[in-house]
Order: C-alpha cells, then structure tokens, then sequence
C-alpha cells in the first residue's frame, strides 16, 4: 500500500500545481533515477537486516528489498521497473 501511495503521490502535488522537476524524490529513488551504479540501501535496510541478525530475528523483506535495489542500482536500471504486484510476489 505505501508503495502504491508513493507512486500516486505526483496527483497530489499535481493538483497543487506542482511539476514532476519540482517534485521531492527519496535519495534511494534519485540513485537509481540518477543511475549511479550504487545505492545507499545498505545504510537503511542493510541496517534492519543487520540488527535482525544480531538479536536473532529474520528480515526477510527487508534483505529482499535490500537485493533488488541492488541489482536495480548495479545493472542502472530505472526505477518502476517493477509494479506494486510485482513486488508483492516477490516478497
């Protein structure tokens, strides 16, 4: 659901006469956009998965989000590449 709102999001700046160049992006979102080659994932969701494991608890979305923003970052690739129900297959 929080994906599906983010990729909405633009109607409500939209309707605020907001454009898409004016529009706020997370930084995990303008490396990919921007095709950097990396992405700073393992700074928010590598951090989940490594506190998990500390306590002993499995992150398993968190990991498998971690690995798709990865490869998305490593071979450049855009961002929507895949659709909220892509996604929640995957997961």
């Amino acid at each position: 659901d929080q994906i599906r709102d983010l990729r909405t999001r633009q109607d409500i700046y939209s309707d605020r006469g907001v454009s898409q160049d004016e529009l706020i992006r997370p930084s995990t979102w303008q490396d990919i956009y921007l095709r950097r080659g990396k992405a700073e994932v393992p700074y928010f969701n590598g951090e989940i998965i490594r506190l998990g494991e500390e306590r002993g608890m499995k992150t398993p979305i968190n990991r498998k989000l971690h690995d798709i923003v990865m490869e998305m970052a490593a071979k450049k690739e855009p961002p929507g590449k895949y659709t909220v129900e892509e996604l929640q297959k995957m997961l």
